[in-house]
């Protein structure tokens, strides 16, 4: 009933039903395995439906939305079907450019991850100048 008009797909619901080594079972693509396990850990996850959206896509962040909602026995928090838009379409503000020349390598890889996980931490919020200061 959490679903609404959001069309039906059996890998959402074969989430929600769970069991052991699923995708061997029932010989899943690799896609679908893949989704399945994306599925199936954000249950488990504090990440918010925008942080997972940015991360895996709109679907799967909508899949994971009702899964916790099927799971919890509640209904989706307010504006879930925004968020998983909004977080599919974002892109972090912050590039490798803006940090350069001043880093490179392996120091520019583990600043950007730094920068894109407080700007995850705060929905999507923190500007680029933000983020640089």
């Amino acid at each position: 009933h959490h679903e609404g008009d959001e069309p039906v797909r059996w890998l959402r619901r074969l989430a929600v039903l769970g069991g052991q080594d699923v995708p061997d079972a029932l010989r899943l693509s690799r896609n679908d395995a893949t989704d399945l396990s994306h599925i199936r850990a954000a249950f488990g996850t504090a990440e918010s439906i925008t942080t997972l959206a940015y991360r895996h896509g709109a679907t799967l962040a909508r899949d994971a939305a009702l899964l916790r909602a099927a799971l919890l026995e509640q209904p989706p928090a307010p504006g879930w079907q925004a968020d998983t838009l909004r977080g599919a379409a974002a892109e972090c503000p912050v590039t490798a450019a803006d940090l350069m020349p001043a880093l490179q390598g392996a120091a520019l890889g583990a600043r950007l991850k730094a920068i894109e996980s407080r700007w995850l931490a705060s929905d999507l919020t923190l500007t680029r100048d933000q983020l640089l200061a």
